[in-house]
């Protein structure tokens, strides 16, 4: 009796251990909520220089890893954290968990060399080994929120939007007097965490587009 219920006890524990155990997707979007929350409420706002609003996101970003590593066991493998890289993948993220309170805290010249570091680092986004797929579309419109992005139409008349967070072929076509017109779209898809959903979607990254 003593041993099945010995054994049933040591079952439960690693249902639970199992359970708790996160992804370190699932961690990135845990720090990054948790960052997100520590901007709203400390004095990273007050900070006057480039370095000390820096600083201060990195304070609250390693405080908040040092909680959260403990949830994933990724991290127990994985000890040895660049620091630097996490911070890059978690800001990332906070643009569409808190964009508005995150780049609130750059002013425009700031903001302009923030982008200019994460266009220059290839690590960012791992997303140009996939396939490129492409589309035969028409031009409906032109969005240039906190992410740049196009919607356009297929000759099934559906609805595709295009995100745009890097550089590409024929930019210069993308104006309102090319509204109505047909294109030839080469795109990839990327993984990234929607928070209407509270999940990761596939969304269409622009890698080219020519006037047919």
């Amino acid at each position: 009796m003593n041993r099945l219920l010995f054994f049933a006890l040591f079952a439960f524990s690693i249902f639970i251990t199992n359970a708790q155990d996160k992804t370190k997707d699932e961690i990135l979007q845990l720090i990054a909520d948790d960052t997100c929350k520590c901007i709203a409420t400390s004095d990273v706002k007050e900070k006057k220089t480039m370095k000390e609003k820096e600083l201060a996101l990195g304070v609250c970003l390693i405080k908040s890893y040092g909680v959260r590593k403990k949830e994933s066991s990724y991290f127990e493998k994985n000890p040895q954290v660049d620091f630097e890289a996490l911070g890059e993948e978690v800001g990332v993220l906070m643009v569409g968990t808190c964009g508005e309170d995150f780049m609130a805290l750059f002013n425009e010249e700031e903001l302009g060399e923030y982008i200019e570091d994460y266009a220059d680092d290839s690590s960012q986004l791992s997303y140009t080994s996939g396939n490129v797929l492409s589309l035969d579309v028409t031009l409906v419109s032109m969005e240039n929120n906190i992410v740049s992005s196009i919607t356009m139409t297929d000759d099934f008349d559906k609805s595709h939007t295009f995100i745009i967070i890097n550089e590409f072929n024929g930019a210069d076509q993308l104006k309102k007097s090319n509204f109505g017109k047909q294109f030839y779209v080469e795109y990839q898809e990327l993984d990234i965490y929607d928070l209407s959903e509270k999940r990761y979607v596939k969304k269409k990254v622009l890698k080219s587009i020519n006037r047919k």
